[in-house]
């Protein structure tokens, strides 16, 4: 059931519908009136690619079916430009503005442009175009070639005087350049000093002498940013950046060579493969051996 409301809403829509459908009849037959009686046959679209491939498959068969088709397309291409109502007769305007009138008032600007077009663009009268004041462009002049010319007289003018006054006052010969001393190919004989002794670059071999300072760097200062850890099985200290410490624990800190000891007691304990010196701040190299943070700085000369 329907509310008395929406029923009188249903009636007011239903009104409006009527009213629009009397206008739509009213202009269909106000344009039949103005076609002449005459319908169209209604233009049916084709819905995909491939029907309007074929419709045109089939109109191309029957053009070529029948040979009058070319004929008679081009007699209806005839009576359709003979109906035009714009057309006018050759001579005249091309267009009708009582049946076209905006196509007439725009029809200046789109034609063919003549002989009176270009002639309207020469000046009239026998001045030249040379002659007139606004096409020539005013000579200048080549001030910079005559500056160049000046500046070349005046350079040559004080080469001129340099050489007479060389002349006059020649300079004094230059002193004879002494002799190159020959170099001897006699060998110094070599005198081993006892006091100096060849050692090998290591770590020190007795850490207890510096124990609070950094087994790699060897400074003992201690940095806010780079503070000395301890080992707790070693007790050898290193700077966290000198030895790569990442993150600082919070409890008890082990080298790497402690930590591997821990967990393989029954292995050797790390050696240093580039020194004889035991112990000291050593790291795991890529091949599997271990070396002195110190060590592996020195590069062999």
């Amino acid at each position: 059931t329907m509310l008395p409301a929406d029923a009188a809403t249903g009636g007011a829509v239903s009104g409006e519908v009527e009213k629009l459908t009397a206008k739509t009849r009213e202009l269909q037959s106000a344009l039949l009136s103005d076609l002449g009686g005459n319908r169209f046959e209604c233009f049916r679209a084709p819905t995909t690619l491939t029907d309007a491939y074929t419709e045109a498959q089939a109109f191309q068969a029957a053009l070529a079916d029948d040979p009058d088709g070319k004929k008679k397309r081009r007699m209806m291409e005839e009576e359709a430009e003979r109906t035009k109502k714009w057309a006018m007769p050759p001579g005249e305007s091309l267009i009708d503005e009582n049946h076209a009138p905006f196509l007439a008032y725009n029809e200046e600007y789109f034609r063919h442009i003549t002989a009176e077009d270009v002639a309207a663009f020469v000046p009239e009268g026998p001045t030249k175009l040379e002659d007139d004041p606004d096409f020539r462009i005013p000579a200048l002049g080549r001030y910079y070639v005559l500056e160049w010319e000046d500046e070349d007289a005046q350079e040559a003018e004080r080469r001129r005087l340099y050489e007479e006054e060389l002349r006059r006052n020649p300079p004094p010969p230059p002193p004879p350049e002494p002799k190159p001393k020959k170099k001897s190919h006699k060998k110094k004989a070599t005198r081993r000093d006892d006091k100096l002794q060849v050692q090998v670059v290591s770590p020190m071999e007795n850490p207890d002498e510096k124990a609070e300072c950094c087994h790699v760097c060897w400074d003992g200062e201690s940095y806010e940013d780079n503070p000395i850890l301890f080992c707790e099985t070693c007790d050898i200290a290193v700077h966290k950046g000198c030895y790569g410490i990442v993150r600082i624990p919070t409890g008890d800190w082990n080298c790497k060579a402690c930590v591997f000891k821990k967990k393989n007691p029954s292995k050797r304990a790390p050696q240093c493969c580039l020194c004889p010196t035991p112990g000291g701040a050593l790291k795991p190299t890529g091949n599997g051996k271990w070396c002195h943070l110190f060590c592996s700085q020195w590069m062999p000369e």
